[in-house]
């Protein structure tokens, strides 16, 4: 009988047959050997719509479904909703491993899709799900088991879906003589659009690549490919390519556009790695990839490319993405990639490199954008071998920067951009240091860097921001810092954090705080506001050429060989009547130099012991005595 949804097709007189790694050709690019009468001599055949007479056979080699049961139009386990082409030539029995291939195509109604559901254990050869213009095919997946060894949605022109909410899919390749190994792969938008949804069950594959949105040059047209991870689904594949492009031949320039969603509490997992946007062969960068996760989690064993030949986006709201080999953000020449995160963990367990191989002097590059509520913890983040830093670009918006193990470069060569929010460093228990980083334009008013962790963060250069905040730990220069620059900046220091000048000089605009700055030079051209007690440590040799700004019973104390210039200083104490005398400033074993002014009216005077070992404030006027 045939099949309603497939009769009037102009298919007649235009076979798609092919011997291409158990694939598809279009009628455009016939090859020898591709006729449907060739046939029996393929190790596969695909017959979309109207084939030629299956008499050609001495067995069918491809089964298409019609939906044609009344009764059960949706069970792929009833011989009548098959047939071995679209003239309604029967099966003699239901398909299985023996057929080469399985298509569904131009049946759209919900009551005739094929739903395998539980209780089902089919095996099959390739399942081609929508080929050629056209033709739209769907496969579902309530419960069940599947085994197949290629899995296909969208195959030239057409439109192609698979969709599994349960039960468990096993991809595997074949094993027999003659036939392809491991290095197989499922497609999703063949030069045609195709869509991969798992959100439930298992689906296991262990060809070597999936590919979501893969075009061919060979071929006019684009493809666009969609794979959803989501729900409680646990996806485990080999390699992953979101957009390609393969071919040597010049006669098309196609796109290819692939898109990853990660969300619920979905589980993908790739055992080797992940590719987004890549060239196969030939050059161009006219592949694009991209990933949306707003939960559950990614895994990969091998590489992460974002961006490896064309422009491409990882986009991160929730769940975690823990990468066991380096993430590169932009691989290839002109490509501009980016990893935006602002929600969720990024693990970069081997790394982060941002720029690698470009050397075009244009906006292209790689890009790590921080967002509040993004945490990254990466063994390092540098710049690749490109040519200049505006090709590796942190953009911090209010996300947090994690140290995974002690390193001496754990960030190095990269341009940060400085957003209101700023940016959290967490050392940990580590001891890492940021080098040959700079400060790209203007930071934005409410800009800041916020050191946490027990551990230590070394600057070869500090950030030109509002505030540097060390919150935890120490904070180290490992040159000459100067940040007067930025009017409004402000180094804090908190109680029982430390600043470590490490013999350089320290040029603050303003300090402030209740920690302890040491080892070196510090200048003050603005402000500086103990909150509690601030502490100055051994060796440490202090000017303050602006304002000291003291609460009531505020003091400063110095360490040994310590000294505090207060020549140029201007003291700013409490308001009147909220507190009497007290020394604000206690040399011991160091020493204060100079005799600052205090502000006007404000009822205050200043005393500096002779030898320098303390200096204090204390209440100016007329003493009447009665009797």
């Amino acid at each position: 009988m045939m099949n309603a949804a497939l009769s009037g097709k102009p298919y007649a007189g235009n076979p798609h047959v092919r011997f291409d790694e158990g694939e598809v050709a279009s009628a455009a690019t016939p090859r020898r050997g591709s006729l449907l009468y060739k046939a029996v001599m393929l190790k596969t055949a695909v017959f979309c719509a109207a084939m030629a007479s299956a008499s050609s056979f001495a067995a069918p080699a491809s089964a298409l479904w019609v939906g044609g049961d009344s009764s059960a139009p949706n069970d792929p386990t009833v011989l009548a909703n098959w047939a071995a082409d679209s003239s309604g030539t029967a099966l003699s029995e239901l398909p299985g491993s023996s057929y080469t291939t399985l298509v569904t195509n131009n049946v759209t109604d919900e009551a005739r899709i094929p739903v395998i559901e539980d209780g089902m254990s089919l095996t099959y050869g390739t399942i081609y799900n929508g080929i050629t213009d056209g033709c739209s095919g769907k496969l579902k997946m309530t419960g069940g088991t599947l085994n197949v060894y290629k899995l296909f949605g969208g195959m030239f022109g057409g439109t192609g879906e698979f969709e599994q909410s349960g039960g468990t899919v096993t991809v595997a390749p074949k094993t027999s003589t003659g036939g392809n190994d491991e290095n197989g792969h499922n497609r999703f938008g063949r030069t045609a659009t195709g869509t991969l949804i798992i959100t439930g069950g298992t689906y296991t594959a262990t060809i070597s690549m999936h590919h979501i949105g893969y075009a061919s040059r060979d071929r006019s047209g684009s493809a666009t490919g969609t794979m959803t991870v989501g729900g409680n689904a646990s996806v485990k594949l080999k390699g992953l390519y979101l957009g390609i492009v393969d071919g040597n031949q010049t006669t098309y320039s196609p796109l290819a556009h692939g898109t990853l969603y990660i969300n619920d509490a979905g589980s993908l997992t790739l055992n080797e790695g992940l590719h987004m946007s890549y060239v196969q062969s030939g050059t161009g960068n006219n592949a694009r990839g991209e990933v949306y996760q707003s939960g559950g989690k990614l895994t990969t064993a091998g590489l992460q490319y974002v961006g490896r030949s064309g422009g491409s986006t990882y986009t991160q709201t929730g769940g975690t993405n823990t990468a066991n080999g380096i993430v590169y953000v932009s691989y290839g020449n002109r490509v501009k990639a980016s990893y935006a995160i602002g929600g969720g963990e990024l693990f970069a367990n081997a790394g982060i490199i941002l720029g690698q191989n470009s050397n075009y002097q244009g906006n292209e590059g790689g890009e790590l954008t921080l967002n509040e509520g993004g945490i990254v913890t990466a063994q390092y983040i540098k710049r690749g071998n490109a040519t200049n830093k505006h090709y590796a670009r942190v953009v911090c918006n209010g996300g947090k920067l994690v140290a995974k193990e002690n390193h001496s470069s754990w960030l190095q060569n990269l341009e940060f951009t400085y957003n209101a929010g700023g940016v959290t460093i967490d050392t940990k228990t580590y001891t890492v240091t940021a080098t040959g980083c700079t400060t790209y334009s203007s930071a934005a008013e409410g800009s800041a860097v916020h050191k946490t962790g027990t551990g230590t963060l070394k600057y070869s250069a500090l950030p030109l921001v509002d505030e540097i905040a060390v919150e935890e730990g120490t904070m180290a220069i490992t040159a000459n810092a100067d940040v007067t620059s930025r009017s409004a900046n402000v180094v804090s220091v908190a109680s029982g954090a430390a600043f470590d000048c490490c013999g350089y000089t320290l040029a603050a605009q303003n300090l402030s705080g209740a920690g302890v700055v040491s080892n070196g030079t510090v200048t003050v051209a603005g402000t500086l506001s103990p909150d509690g007690t601030f502490a100055f440590g051994d060796a440490t040799a202090v000017t303050v050429d602006g304002t000291l700004e003291l609460a009531a019973n505020e003091t400063i104390t110095l360490g040994a060989g310590a000294t505090l210039d207060l020549t140029n200083a201007t003291i700013k104490p409490p308001s009147r009547g909220s507190s009497g005398s007290w020394t604000f400033a206690m040399g011991g074993v160091g020493s204060i130099t100079g005799t600052p002014k205090v502000a006007k009216g404000t009822g205050y005077c200043v005393e500096v012991a002779a030898d320098g070992s303390s200096a204090r404030l204390y209440r100016s006027g007329l003493i009447i005595l009665f009797k």
